[in-house]
């Protein structure tokens, strides 16, 4: 008992020397830093074959300026069913550009035959239940979106605001899709104070380039 208790004791002293001892290598060493997710970049990027898509609302400005502080909530649910509907379609929404979403569909290869999507998915009535390809998918989901987002009642409501219809009158919301395929660099862009995943490639701007043509040619994808 007693040479328990001087062992109870020697720890219970050896304690506070332990922490602070580790209090002078952690000041020595600076404030805490997390290893950082930048640093990942040089390790975690990857050459990918993918469909690459930016989705875009028009008359942003329009709709900021008349909307004010509830712009967020009609980007958020026109977002919702753009996330949606690419993810139901077995595709992946990589980021939020405020009025622009980019949106992409991995290819297993560049023959790809092939997608995994939800049992009922509205590939199947487009390409008649046959074998679809992931670009069908994709098409698929932007044949559907419009549908969807017309169809929204939060999204009519905020289109309805007097505001809005006194500066355009009759208006209704318009967006239009671009899509391109081809091979595009999957990593992290940024600094330690912030980080995004993206995909970069001449491709990713061709899908921008083709997003931005549909207001020229008046289609919406």
């Amino acid at each position: 008992r007693a040479s328990a208790e001087a062992h109870h004791s020697s720890r219970a002293h050896a304690r506070p020397a332990s922490c602070a001892a580790t209090s002078r290598r952690r000041a020595a060493r600076g404030p805490y830093r997390p290893r950082s997710c930048l640093a990942l970049a040089h390790v975690r990027r990857r050459r990918d074959s993918t469909v690459c898509s930016f989705v875009v609302v028009f008359q942003f400005a329009l709709l900021t300026d008349c909307l004010q502080e509830s712009i967020m909530l009609f980007v958020n649910h026109v977002a919702g069913v753009v996330h949606k509907v690419v993810h139901g379609h077995a595709g992946s929404c990589n980021k939020n550009i405020g009025e622009a979403w980019l949106v992409v569909w991995p290819l297993k290869s560049a023959t790809d035959s092939g997608a995994v999507l939800p049992r009922g998915s509205e590939v199947e009535a487009l390409t008649g239940g046959t074998g679809h390809t992931t670009a069908d998918c994709a098409v698929a989901a932007f044949a559907l979106a419009p549908l969807l987002i017309k169809g929204n009642d939060q999204i009519a409501q905020l289109s309805q605001r007097a505001e809005l219809q006194r500066a355009s009158p009759g208006y209704e919301i318009s967006m239009g899709y671009g899509l391109h395929s081809g091979w595009a660099i999957e990593g992290a862009i940024g600094s330690d104070l912030k980080i995004d995943a993206s995909y970069l490639s001449p491709n990713v701007n061709l899908a921008s380039r083709l997003e931005a043509a549909t207001k020229q040619y008046r289609v919406p994808l």
